[in-house]
Order: structure tokens, then sequence, then C-alpha cells
């Protein structure tokens, strides 16, 4: 097995690693890894169910999607990823254990009373540091998950708050858990850094690793390739989302007018207005315009400034329009 350590922190090229390195890379490896601020989705949920939309767009927190199943989790600088790639002959079953059980071992090592929890997660006290996702290719299985270790909490708090959440959807949603850092439990106050030495350590002594695997130059250009295509691309991280749907109410002075809008790879495809009101047969119109743009600003906003003059004379005010599909 071989170890990978990428000081790296480009979210987009970090998940691009591991499918890249499942799909081409040796046989057995472990990659430790970090990640600039981002919010990772499961492949089949939806961006706009499990994130405060509004939050990660002020503040630039890119959504990214990867290849495996389960929920979503924030990264930043005080969060430590964990990627195993084993080949396994048979997929069926795979034990998470097998790849949690050297992460436990330390955490136990330090005097920190963790333990396995009943949905593939690690706990602490009850509360969650640690969710883990798995996902197959042919006969070999990618096993990742998450340390919170001195994550920024109120952050992740703030990313992941559903509550404003109006979207019908068939995506599969997180489940809520409460999260705790593991660096409150520690007896000896360290950074994440040196804590990922320690892990780092303790899977050299624990695993049967052969040596440290260095990205090649092709390696490099390859990942970046699948990075750009695929990882920085609206249509893998938004519009892949499963078919949903969501009601909304334009408010003017003098109406308000009831839309129910249905989106399928991450397009409007039915727009179903309420009784229009007397005078404003326009809105059909402003209603078609809507038909197959993408479910994303940039798009809303480009409809928004075609209608300006009408929307202003209905009696609306300035960015109500756009502000109220997301």
């Amino acid at each position: 097995m071989y170890l990978i350590i990428r000081n790296q922190t480009d979210p987009f090229f970090n998940l691009a690693a591991e499918e890249y390195l499942l799909r081409n890379g040796p046989d057995d490896l472990v990659m430790l890894w970090q990640n600039e601020p981002s919010v990772i989705i499961g492949k089949h949920q939806n961006p706009f169910v499990e994130t405060d939309f509004h939050y990660i767009s002020e503040h630039q927190i890119p959504v990214i999607r990867r290849i495996s199943g389960g929920g979503t989790v924030y990264h930043d600088l005080g969060n430590i990823n964990f990627s195993f790639i084993r080949r396994v002959g048979s997929v069926n079953p795979v034990r998470f254990s097998q790849f949690t059980q050297p992460i436990l071992e330390l955490l136990i090592g330090l005097g920190i009373p963790v333990h396995a929890g009943p949905r593939n997660n690690l706990l602490v006290d009850g509360l969650k540091f640690s969710g883990n996702a798995e996902h197959v290719f042919r006969d070999k299985v990618l096993h990742h998950g998450t340390i919170l270790f001195n994550t920024d909490l109120e952050v992740l708090t703030r990313c992941l708050d559903t509550a404003g959440n109006r979207i019908v959807s068939k995506s599969i949603p997180s489940v809520q858990s409460r999260v705790t850092d593991l660096s409150l439990y520690m007896k000896e106050q360290i950074s994440a850094a040196k804590f990922m030495e320690l892990m780092t350590d303790q899977i050299q002594q624990k695993l049967d690793i052969s040596g440290f695997y260095k990205l090649t130059s092709n390696d490099i250009s390859e990942i970046k390739k699948l990075s750009d295509s695929k990882y920085r691309s609206w249509d893998w991280n938004f519009g892949y989302s499963p078919v949903y749907s969501f009601d909304l109410e334009l408010d003017s002075a003098t109406f308000r007018l009831r839309l129910r809008l249905k989106v399928e790879n991450g397009r409007f495809t039915e727009i179903v207005p309420a009784e229009l009101p007397v005078g404003f047969s326009w809105i059909p119109e402003m209603i078609s315009g809507l038909k197959q743009l993408r479910h994303r600003p940039e798009d809303i906003a480009d409809l928004e400034q075609r209608f300006e003059s009408r929307l202003s004379e209905a009696g609306f005010l300035p960015g109500s329009f756009s502000h109220k599909f997301f």
C-alpha cells in the first residue's frame, strides 16, 4: 500500500485526484489531504436542499459534488480528510471498519474516548466528528472520510443550515447530526498540521505501507483536466441533482403571483402559474422565458434584466425577482 500526503488544498483538484487515482492509480493506497473552505455534497444530493445557498454564495464558498453517496460535509483547513483505495476482489460486502480502525486506534491512544457510530460515522461523547462514504469502481473501492479537528463549527453550521428550504426533491437528504471538534478533547493542544503528522505515523505503523507515492507530471495533468471539466462545472455540481420542484411567490404593489417550478438536469422544464391578474397578459411571456434556463443566479439575473421595465411597472422592488428563486 502506498501513502500520499497532499499538501495542496484546492478542493476541486483534490476530489478529482480521488477519482483519477481510483481509476488509474496503484491498487492500494491511502491519501491524507485538506481543503480550503468548501461544501462537499453526496453524489445523489441537491445543493439547494443541503445548504444555505445565500450564505455560501455571499461568502464565495464553493459546492462540489463527490462521486460517493452519503451526506453533505463542510471542509476547511481544520478538517482532515483520508481516502483509502483498495482492490478488494469482492465488493460485497465491504466493511467500513477495516478502513476506520487505524483512525480509532490513534485517537484512543491519545486518550480520546472515540467509538464507531451506527451510520458509518465516528463519535466522541455521542457527537459526530467523522463521516464516511464509499464508491465502487469495478473491483476497487474508494473509502473516504472526514475528521473535524479544529474546524470553524460556526461557519459549518451556517453553510449547512437548511431551515429555509422550500424544495421538494427526490435527492437523498443528509441525516442531521450534532458535531464537535476533536481538538476540544486533546489533553495537549496541537495544530491540525501536527495531528495530520500523527495520523501519518499511525498509518505507517498499522498498515503495510511500502512507500510514498508522488503524483507524476502526467497524473497532475490528467487530474487538472478532470478537475476543470467535471469538478469545477455547474453541470456536475448543480445540474446532476435529481428532479426537484419548488413554489415561488412574486409580490408586487398590485398583485401576488404564485408559480410552481420543476427543474430537471438543472434546467427549468415546467412553470405553472396560478390565475393571472387582470392586465398582466405579459406574464406568460416572462414565464416562458424561464424554460430551459439553468437554475442559477446568472441565468435568472439575465431574465430579470430583460423584464426590468415591466417588473418595475408591476411594483417589484429591484433585485426581488431573482432573489426569490434561491
